[in-house]
């Protein structure tokens, strides 16, 4: 990207508020919400395709996040969409 990490850390925190590791986190969680809302993945593949090598650390983070399970999620989304 052209930065120092320091540099891109620093900016990193500018705009969001938190670390690269918080930003991350973030990311793939989102990414594993749109999965379960748009697919009918199991968790693992959810899981793995959204950057967790375990379905065990996208059920923590994901609750963290949402404050539900991604099967949870899941069922909520199909619910008001109708599937």
């Amino acid at each position: 990207m052209g930065y120092s990490s320091r540099h891109l850390a620093r900016r990193i925190s500018e705009e969001t508020g938190g670390n690269f590791s918080d930003m991350l986190m973030h990311m793939r969680v989102q990414r594993a919400a749109e999965l379960l809302a748009e697919t009918d993945l199991t968790m693992d593949e959810v899981a793995r395709q959204s950057g967790y090598s375990s379905t065990s650390g996208l059920y923590k983070r994901f609750h963290c996040v949402y404050g539900m399970s991604p099967g949870e999620y899941r069922k909520i989304y199909r619910y008001q969409e109708g599937r």
